[in-house]
């Protein structure tokens, strides 16, 4: 027995969300962040350390 028989006719298309979906951020409450736990900000130096990571090949004299 197939469970999802019904399915093949009537499916649900998602277009994603549009501009008009995205919520005033001013009217948005402060985050509040319980106590105990700690924010761990991501820099963006990785990226740079990437690129610098890199070494040039050496050569055989």
């Amino acid at each position: 027995m197939k469970s999802g028989a019904g399915d093949e006719k009537t499916k649900e298309i998602f277009a994603g969300p549009s501009f008009n979906d995205t919520p005033d951020l001013d009217a948005l409450p402060a985050p509040t962040i319980p106590e105990g736990f700690t924010v761990k900000i991501d820099k963006q130096d990785k990226s740079k350390k990437k690129t610098k990571s890199k070494k040039n090949p050496q050569k055989n004299k």
